[in-house]
């Protein structure tokens, strides 16, 4: 009895808030919202310019298409995990379709997507996320894959690695003997040979050393295959000490003198799953069992466990441990369950401590499918569950005793359920640009048909085979990595069919019992009952009253069309109610309905134009049902099977092709002007301003008010004012066929921007109303929208009376809409010119099978000789989840492949390798002929002529040696034979070689200055002069100079974003820039979208968005937001919470409190801080700062610091505290006298800037401060033409001092209007006078390749006094030497382990980056000049990612960027990249440097890494 007590005791201690869990737990699952979101993705690499398509499918619990979310939302985060993109997608179905254009200046680099409805964000559910890679890389010919059979290897063991190896007609290469390479810490340690068998397989084997002292291991498998060589490599799991090894009773606990399964799970440093054995052992060191993972570092063992004895791991591999890892303790009085899956049910064992009645519930997240009543006896019961009618998934076996959860097992039930999808190809293979017609069928479990919801890619094997993607696929992420906690490893190998399916179905039981289940489990049940009310987000609905002539409500059907080509249909009810739910347009939609007669109208009230009366109209209705209307589409798509929603029915029209020309609207229809009998005048886009008045023959608009809800009145000349049902003698206004004859013309028309607008017609004589009847007595305006809402010949007919209402868009969110993807079709297989190598040559997000299972779709080959692999994802209405490939091949008669670089130094020596095939059965003698942008080719005496017997391939190669320098230069090669020619197109970008040399020379005065430029390299010098008479050219060059620079941060891309708000304030003051302003203000929306997606989780701004915000970063930005609102439409609502958290920030010293920094605005002192916030608060209108502005002024004067001075006093101005601005600008000016703008110095910046970039920023803030008196204009000059004569290549130096110096110089223009910025200027060099009179479209004296001497130089100008003219003389050459800044800060090595590797190799590059100073640096970079002919693996630099070698990597051209966020004081971190050599040839890569982004104009130069790449 006293056990029993115990027991009862223990089970009521649990979980209070479960006293009813059957009824708990009911509640939860009446009402489920658990939502699911999966993405399928065209491709696995882009490149910049590429567009990014995906299919998102969103599920309920039971995995069927959801009805609980209306919104989707899709963000784009780099490699720093900063969100890029944001973006907003309505779900239809259970599904929606997107994209993102990756643009064309994206830096490659290793992205992440993340998909989620705002329910599972309220609810803290698993989020869907993927990685993508954007880089331009060389695909290898060959189809390989490798992978290691364990996760973690120690000294001394023999590592094992399956390798598959097929052709690229995805064939086996049979019983091919090949090499391999191992390479530990950069040395290759063995060099070994291995066999394919007859399916193309092998298990590579090689031992690891005993000394192992490093886990930097590199395993290269190499091949020459038909003429390819060819290689992949991967990182050897080495593991020498560390182990993070957790044990986990099955069912929750376990007791004594019973054996009881444990699972287990082994994690290294990085969490990443390692493989492990050992051995269990008791506390006097007795072995008990031995214990091994099965897959993944995961495994299971059976203990029987002692009273009084505690029990210990001993790890033997893949390291002996030197500590023992214990055991969780076995438990008296404990409920235990065991569970056994057999085919179609379920074996549960049962260890009870009493006797007890009790429940099995078996559930998963979406309901309770089955509650078995047990009485239960002491010690082990067993019941055997038929699983087989259980839906595909995860299920929880819950043990409940006294309504508490006493144990739990998780199984997978009949994991090979769910939809079959069969794919079927008209052919196996195809030639190039060939028609593949494709055939789809879906069946359900029990191989029935079923209609289904597909998505459909088709890719480059080739491609797929290079990134190897083990990321989720839609049945590893919606069965298992949304329901399980943590992050799932490789999910695809759960349901990989190549896999033997009990190991599968072994690791997935393991995977459920050591990561556990996400939801549903006892400790939550409290939360859920909580969170059950939370409601999923639903789109705005239009809903409404029909009412007739005689105020009577009226049951019509009711039309609403949409700017997106759609029309929904319902029919109103008896009490005259309608609702549309689930609506998206644009800007605008229209209401219809028909009438009765045309003198009895009907009258429509919409949620959105009339919301008061709509919102009375609803408290008196009482039925609110809707009827639906069976109809058949308007427009009948070919081929469509797509389901109609169950709310409404939808209508797609398709697009009118005709041409303006030739088409006018006619009544309601449309008609070609060549059968008119009557004239028009029509006005084309082209013509159309912001006011038609006085540009159309006959038509007269006349201004009213202007007043908000005034309308301009209309008028056709020559028509007398006759008064219908539009007052004033108005003009019928027909847009988009649709005529408003309810006073509502002049209004709507004068909203449509000319923009919008595709041509207009006026029709004034007797044919307006012999078309439109008497409503056109005044005449028509027929308006064409570029978007065409009436899209297709959709003809109401005159004879027809209709009442239409437009709906004007209000707060409805604004919608992203996909792409089109493209797919050229081809008329023929025959092209002499190859220039079709996407890698997605297809993509289909609606594919919808009918009821039949059956789909069908077709599309055209691109130019290349490979295999094509087509993926299918997809749903059925039901819930069933499937997935399926399928793969084809492209061959021609003669193949003819060519491996170019993506890019090459000057003077490198490329062997390109052009491979031929000669498919056919004759002998063909094949020439070629190269072009190289016109450029001298020398082949090096190698001929030009290959000879092929039969199926006979050769590698011929062809020499470049590389001279001149550019982007994208072209490059062709034809190949011609008997009845036969191609040419091959690809193109190259080509960089300097040695070192860039910049020499800047500006100013706004008359000076004369000499300069040396020395080590030239011949024909590497190029020079441009201007003169900036447009203020706004000026602005946008030193902005250029921000973009030229990686960047990343919030503060980064803030201060680059800065100058163009710069550009549309001064526009207020100078006319004639309006291209400017298009551009500034077109940059400024991108900044502003980037900037807000840094709002931390719980308040300001940081870096890269995490948490916690900083302070005086979202100070920083504030100042940006306020001065960008004028003219970007900011989220006050992310302002008001910004200011707010800024305000409570506040500390009890009158300062403000400050979170730990952590790069640029980092380590910032007390002072600095409060200094700037203040400032900024006072800029931005803040209120309640008096305290901190009395505490920051009484600090700047007692440190009398120049910078704090400088903050304070503009915080003085804005403040209206004068007295303490002039008190302050006294001290300030009296230390400018005293050290001269050069040798200004502060203790520190917001950024912690130095050197020239420091003195710019303490000189544009004097300067600021100056114009704020708007008096001593004679100082201001002097500190502007300082400002402009720092001015570098690299900009003013850091980004606040170059946003900062255009601040000035911008406030300096607003007020110069008098200026006389036309003077002539004259310039010299050396010497000789220069022109200097022609100007560009701009206004500005541009001058480019001066005769700049490769030696001394002198360079004069002189301008007017008085004038203020900003001038900027760039010269950039490359040099033999580097030009190494003794003021940086840090210091960079790079080497190379080997000057030469044979083709397929690696070549290993060791960078060392270290910090100099005996204090922590923030931001540094290094670039690191890649060599031509060799390729950064993506694996590898994830990798490093992941290992936290970096923070992150951007590739720039021929640049591998590396990002470290900081280095402590004299930190070396050491980076090893193993590039891999694809192309043979000579190559020097670009030199390397290393610098901190806030000094950018310091850095540690490398000469180019040489390697030489042998065939």
């Amino acid at each position: 009895m006293k056990i029993l007590k115990t027991i009862f005791f223990l089970l009521m201690f649990q979980t209070f808030s479960a006293q009813h869990l059957e009824k708990d737990l009911a509640a939860v699952y009446q009402k489920s919202i658990t939502e699911k979101v999966y993405l399928q993705f065209n491709n696995v690499l882009y490149t910049p310019g590429e567009v990014v398509y995906f299919k998102a499918y969103i599920a309920a619990g039971n995995n069927a298409p959801t009805f609980l979310s209306d919104y989707l939302y899709v963000d784009i985060l780099d490699g720093s995990n900063k969100k890029i993109s944001s973006q907003t997608y309505l779900i239809e179905s259970g599904s929606a379709s997107g994209s993102f254009l990756i643009p064309e200046n994206t830096v490659s680099g290793i992205y992440k997507i993340k998909a989620y409805t705002k329910i599972q964000i309220d609810l803290a559910d698993a989020v869907f996320e993927k990685t993508f890679f954007i880089q331009k890389v060389v695909s290898p010919r060959v189809l390989m894959k490798l992978d290691f059979k364990k996760k973690a290897y120690g000294k001394g063991e023999v590592c094992e690695a399956d390798f598959d190896l097929k052709n690229l007609e995805n064939n086996p290469i049979k019983n091919y003997e090949f090499k391999y390479d191992v390479f530990i810490a950069g040395q290759k340690i063995d060099s070994l040979h291995s066999k394919t068998n007859e399916e193309g397989k092998a298990v590579i084997q090689f031992k690891l050393p005993k000394t192992l002292q490093s886990n930097d291991g590199i395993l290269n498998v190499m091949i020459d295959y038909d003429n390819f060589k060819e290689s992949v490599t991967r990182s050897i799991p080495i593991n020498l000490e560390f182990v993070d090894l957790q044990f986990l009773p099955e069912g929750g606990s376990f007791g004594f003198n019973e054996k009881y399964s444990l699972f287990f799970i082994a994690k290294n440093e990085f969490g990443l799953p390692m493989d492990v054995a050992g051995y269990i052992e008791d506390q006097k060191g007795n072995k008990i069992t031995e214990f091994k993972s099965f897959h993944d570092g995961m495994g299971k063992l059976a203990l029987k466990p002692e009273e009084n004895k505690k029990y210990y791991a001993v790890l033997t591999s893949p390291f002996v441990s030197k500590e023992k890892i214990a055991l969780p303790e076995a438990e008296k009085n404990v409920f235990v369950m065991n569970a056994v899956k057999a085919s179609g049910n379920v074996s549960v064992t049962i260890f009870s401590p009493i006797e007890s009645k009790a429940k099995i519930l078996i559930r998963n997240t979406f309901k309770v499918h089955q509650v078995l009543d047990l009485n239960l006896k002491t010690g082990s019961n067993s019941v055997t569950v038929d699983t087989k009618k259980f839906p595909v998934g995860i299920h929880s076996f819950s043990l409940v005793v006294e309504d508490k959860i006493a144990a739990e097992r998780l199984v997978f039930l009949n994991y090979q359920d769910g939809l079959k999808i069969e794919i079927k190809t008209d052919k196996q293979t195809y030639l190039p640009r060939e028609k593949v017609q494709v055939s789809i069928l879906t069946k359900d479990k029990n191989s029935k048909p079923i209609s289904s919801n597909l998505s459909v890619s088709v890719i480059d094997s080739k491609l797929l085979s290079y990134i190897d993607d083990k990321q989720d696929n839609i049945l590893s992420w919606m069965l298992l990595g949304s329901e399980l906690k943590g992050k799932v490893f490789e999910p695809r190998f759960y349901f990989d069919e190549n896999k033997k399916l009990e190991d599968r179905e072994e690791a997935v039981d393991l995977l459920l019992n050591t990561l556990g289940w996400r939801k549903y489990s006892q400790e939550n049940i409290a939360k859920l009952l909580v969170q059950k009310n939370a409601e999923p987000e639903k789109s705005s609905m239009v809903e409404g009253f029909i009412i007739d002539h005689n105020n009577r409500p009226a049951a019509v059907k009711v039309l609403f069309f949409t700017d997106t080509g759609k029309v929904f249909e319902v029919k109103s009810n008896t009490s005259g109610y309608f609702k549309f739910n689930k609506v998206h347009y644009d800007n605008l939609a229209y209401l219809s309905v028909q009438n009765k007669s045309k003198n009895n109208p009907y009258v429509i009230k919409n949620s959105i134009v009339n919301k008061d009366e709509v919102l009375r109209m609803k408290d008196t209705l009482l039925n609110k049902k809707v009827t639906e209307i069976d109809y058949k589409d308007l427009i009948k798509k070919a081929g469509s099977t797509q389901e109609d929603s169950k709310e409404m029915k939808i209508i797609s029209l398709k697009a009118s092709a005709n041409h303006l020309e030739e088409v006018v609207t006619i009544g309601y229809g449309i008609n070609y002007k060549k059968d008119l009998t009557y004239s028009t005048v029509i006005v084309r886009a082209s013509e159309i301003l912001n006011s038609v008045s006085g540009r159309m023959a006959g038509l007269s608009i006349t201004a009213t008010s202007g007043q908000t809800g005034t309308t301009d009145k209309i008028k056709i000349r020559g028509l007398s004012s006759i008064y219908g049902s539009r007052a004033g003698g108005q003009p019928l206004i027909v847009i988009d066929g649709i005529p408003y004859v309810n006073n509502e013309n002049a209004s709507y028309l004068g909203g449509l921007t000319a923009a919008s607008i595709d041509n207009i017609t006026i029709l004034k004589d007797a044919a307006a109303v012999s078309l439109y009847g008497s409503e056109a007595v005044n005449g028509v305006i027929v308006v064409t929208t570029k978007k065409k809402m009436w899209r297709g010949n959709l003809l109401f007919g005159k004879k027809n009376h209709y009442t239409f209402q437009f709906v004007k868009k209000g707060t409805l969110k604004k919608m992203d809409q996909a792409i089109s993807f493209y797919a050229p079709k081809y008329e023929s297989t025959i092209t002499e010119e190859k220039t079709d190598f996407r890698n997605c040559i297809y993509w289909n997000s609606i594919v919808q099978t009918n009821n039949k299972g059956e789909a069908k779709l077709e599309y055209f080959n691109s130019d290349d000789a490979t295999s094509f692999r087509i993926l299918v994802e997809g749903t059925s209405f039901k819930g069933d989840l499937g997935k399926a490939e399928a793969v084809y091949t492209v061959k021609d008669l003669i193949q003819t492949d060519l491996k170019m670089p993506i890019y090459a130094s000057e003077e490198d020596l490329i062997k390109i390798p052009l491979w031929l095939k000669n498919n056919s059965e004759k002998i063909q003698t094949l020439n070629y002929a190269v072009d190289f942008n016109g450029l001298p080719y020398n082949n090096q005496g190698n001929n030009e002529s290959v000879l092929l017997q039969p199926n006979e391939s050769k590698v011929s190669y062809v020499y470049l040696q590389t001279s001149k320098t550019g982007k994208n230069i072209p490059f062709e090669i034809t190949v011609s034979g008997e009845n036969y020619k191609t040419k091959i197109k690809k193109s190259i970008d080509i960089y300097a070689k040695g070192f860039p040399m910049h020499i800047a020379i500006s100013g706004t005065k008359s000076q004369e200055q000499d300069f040396t430029l020395y080590d030239v390299l011949p024909n590497s010098v190029q020079s441009e002069f201007k003169i900036f008479y447009n203020p706004y050219s000026s602005i946008f060059d030193g902005l250029e100079s921000m973009l030229r620079e990686p960047s990343g941060c919030f503060e980064q891309v803030s201060s680059s974003n800065y100058p163009n708000i710069m550009v549309m304030q001064l526009s207020k003051y100078k006319n004639g820039a309006e291209d400017f302003k298009a551009k500034a203000l077109k940059q400024l929306q991108s900044g502003y979208q980037k900037l807000k997606n840094y709002e931390s989780r719980d308040g300001g701004f940081e870096w890269y968005g995490g948490n916690p915000g900083n302070e005086a970063l979202t100070a920083y930005g504030l100042l940006q937001f306020h001065e960008m609102n004028e003219y970007v439409n900011v989220d006050k609502k992310m302002i008001d919470r910004s200011i707010k958290w800024l305000y409570s920030r506040k500390d009890e010293k009158g300062g403000f409190m400050q979170n730990p920094g952590k790069y640029g605005f980092s380590g910032m002192r007390y002072a600095v801080n409060n200094a700037y916030i203040v400032y900024v608060l006072s800029e931005i209108g803040g209120m309640d700062i008096e305290l901190q502005y009395k505490k920051a002024v009484e600090e700047a004067l007692s440190s009398r610091d120049i910078y704090r001075m400088e903050l304070v006093a503009l915080a003085s101005f804005n403040l209206n505290k004068i007295e303490q601005y002039n008190r302050l600008m006294e001290f300030i000016k009296a230390q400018v006298t005293k050290q001269g703008f050069e040798n200004l110095k502060a203790e520190q910046t917001v950024i912690n800037s130095y050197g020239n970039s420091m003195n710019v920023e303490i000189a544009a803030l004097y300067a600021l401060n100056l114009l704020k008196e708007k008096s001593d204009f004679v100082e201001v000059g002097k500190v502007l033409d300082f400002i402009q004569s720092s001015r570098k290549y690299y900009g003013f130096g850091s980004t606040q001092a170059t946003a900062l110096a255009l601040k000035a110089i911008v406030e300096f223009t607003k007020l110069s209007l008098e200026s006389k910025l036309a003077v002539p200027v004259l310039v010299s060099l050396n010497k000789e006078d220069i022109p200097a009179n022609s100007k560009d479209k701009d206004g500005n004296v541009v001058l480019k390749d001066l005769k700049i001497n490769n030696a001394a130089n002198n360079f004069a100008v002189n301008i007017p006094d008085g004038s203020f003219i900003p001038y900027y003389l760039a010269v950039n050459y490359q040099s033999y030497k580097p030009n190494n800044s003794k003021d940086c800060r840090l210091l960079l090595t790079t080497k190379a382990t080997a000057e030469k590797v044979k083709l397929s190799e690696t070549a290993r590059v060791e960078i060392t980056v270290q910090n100099n100073n005996a204090f922590q640096v923030s931001n540094p970079i290094a670039r690191i000049g890649i060599p031509g002919g060799f390729t950064p693996e993506p694996w590898q630099l994830k990798e490093l990612m992941d290992k936290n070698v970096v923070d992150y990597y951007e590739i720039f051209g021929s640049e591998l960027v590396l990002y470290f966020r900081k280095l402590d004081a004299k930190e070396s971190r050491k980076v090893n990249i193993d590039l891999k050599a694809i192309i043979p040839g000579k190559y020097k890569g670009i030199a390397s440097c290393a610098y901190l982004y806030y000094e950018n104009e310091h850095r540690n130069w490398n000469s180019g890494i040489e390697l030489e790449v042998l065939p």
